[in-house]
């Protein structure tokens, strides 16, 4: 199942938080070193890597810290880091939401369109003219947005994506009906919805 603790963010931005983090503590490291060199007022004689790591992950968490730079460019630094991971945290806090808003029901095909949920059809010849034929309306821009061009998978694989977790998958529903009793825990079935007048079978609760 996906967790919904990792998917608020793209894999891109944790490995952006990282390393912006890493840069920090490395310059903070070299910054209170340097302090402790010139002689000014701080609280030990040396950092060492245990000191920077506390210092980041007191960043991270937005819990402050005991160890302030006496520097102008230290403090400076400081300011930036713990400013940083401020937004990074309320921008995660607000994924967490709307995430977990994602988990009602969802309606018709507008709301499907409207919600962080991924789409994909059935990868058989007719679903493409199928999609293609429809000319306006909501589904049609489903179809634009979330399915075309490249957004069609065999039975198992979008089955499999459905079974993961926030994606809608456009297939005919006694293929995907043999699929699930096959493979789909109780717990799966549970979290399933079928839209009226639209054949897809859509997983919409993360966990």
């Amino acid at each position: 199942m996906k967790n919904i603790f990792l998917i608020t963010f793209n894999l891109s931005v944790w490995v952006a938080s990282v390393v912006v983090l890493a840069v920090f503590a490395v310059a903070v490291n070299i910054i209170l070193n340097w302090e402790t060199r010139n002689k000014q007022k701080v609280k030990q004689n040396k950092y060492g890597v245990s000191d920077v790591t506390l210092i980041a992950l007191e960043a991270v968490c937005q819990q402050g810290t005991a160890t302030e730079p006496q520097s102008f460019a230290g403090r400076i630094l400081a300011l930036i880091l713990f400013g940083a991971f401020m937004f990074i945290y309320v921008s995660y806090s607000a994924n967490i939401v709307v995430l977990l808003q994602s988990t009602t029901k969802i309606n018709d095909v507008q709301e499907l369109l409207d919600s962080r949920i991924e789409v994909g059809g059935c990868q058989i010849h007719y679903m493409k003219n199928y999609f293609e034929g429809v000319k306006k309306g909501p589904l049609r821009k489903l179809y634009e947005k979330k399915i075309y061009p490249d957004q069609y998978f065999p039975l198992e694989v979008g089955m499999k994506k459905v079974q993961d977790g926030n994606f809608a998958f456009h297939v005919a529903m006694q293929s995907a009906y043999e699929y699930i009793l096959k493979h789909f825990t109780n717990h799966e079935i549970c979290g399933l919805q079928e839209l009226p007048g639209y054949i897809e079978v859509s997983r919409n609760a993360p966990n």
